[in-house]
């Protein structure tokens, strides 16, 4: 009962402030005839006649001018405080929690965020470098992963395709130490390899030739946790490391590291993005996976 006075109410002081039931139709969305008929009933249960109807305007009774006059200033006063909390609403400081890969935040998060942050200053980032196997993502309000992972309750949103994974050295560890010409001829140079908490220090490199696989054992001469680190070393001519090539695409063209083993080629599963049915309604997440999404798409591959 309440829920509908109030919009009848609403509706009648849209009326007599325009004084006339065509304008209020148009604001309201509705057709003259339906709001003529909505008010008549109103005043039917009210047991007053609230407005004058004339061919030239609406005036109002002295009943309903009585009711317009006090219910003006409240409605005043809940406009006004509708006002002020889209205000603060706006004012408000959004909080996003995510976790990533480092391969993920450093070559596709944070290109994305460097540019989402200028256009949304009302939201705060939060950002977990994780280990690519971690599955522990109750306290985040999305996760970037390597590859695509089923889980219950969750969402998945593809963010790119698979990335091209290339052998590289340093020029001169190569003229010190020789290029090996074919896979299996790594075993006989210094590797370095990238092994997270979840892994054995033991790990496999793929290569694939016009459909034939060679898998690689390999017993790391150096290893470390994060792809920076491992980039360092062989800059410092270490020796040979198996990895993503955007993480390398610079040093490669100005010389500084060296692809060998070209005609052999291999590949690493796309990132994805998921996140649970809830955070499928926030805006500034879709918004993010959106702005993600492009740029994987225009600038990654």
């Amino acid at each position: 009962m309440l829920k509908e006075n109030l919009i009848d109410l609403y509706n009648f002081m849209l009326v007599a402030d325009e004084a006339s039931f065509t304008k209020a139709a148009v604001k309201l969305g509705v057709t003259q005839s339906a709001l003529s008929h909505s008010l008549k009933a109103f005043e039917k249960r009210m047991g007053s006649k609230l407005l004058e109807r004339t061919t030239r305007k609406v005036g109002l009774t002295v009943v309903g001018k009585k009711l317009f006059d006090e219910l003006y200033t409240h409605f005043a006063d809940i406009e006004n405080s509708l006002n002020i909390a889209s205000t603060e609403s706006s004012s408000l400081i959004s909080v996003i929690k995510l976790a990533a890969p480092e391969i993920a935040a450093h070559k596709l998060l944070w290109p994305v965020l460097s540019v989402f942050l200028s256009h949304h200053t009302n939201v705060k980032i939060e950002v977990d470098i994780i280990d690519p196997t971690c599955q522990n993502f109750s306290d985040f309000d999305a996760v970037i992963e390597i590859g695509e992972s089923i889980y219950k309750d969750r969402k998945t949103t593809q963010l790119s395709k698979e990335h091209k994974i290339v052998t590289i050295s340093s020029p001169a560890y190569i003229e010190h130490h020789g290029e090996p010409k074919i896979p299996f001829e790594v075993n006989n140079h210094k590797t370095i390899g990238i092994v997270t908490p979840f892994q054995s220090k033991k790990t496999f490199w793929k290569f694939t030739q016009h459909g034939d696989e060679m898998v690689i054992e390999n017993d790391f001469s150096l290893i470390f946790n994060t792809y920076s680190q491992l980039i360092l070393a062989v800059k410092g001519h270490a020796g040979i490391a198996h990895l993503p090539q955007m993480l390398v695409d610079s040093e490669l063209e100005s010389g500084e590291l060296k692809a060998i083993l070209s005609d052999w080629c291999s590949s690493m599963p796309g990132f994805y993005i998921h996140y649970s049915a809830s955070q499928s309604y926030n805006p500034i997440l879709s918004q993010l996976i959106n702005s993600l999404k492009n740029y994987a798409e225009n600038e990654i591959l």
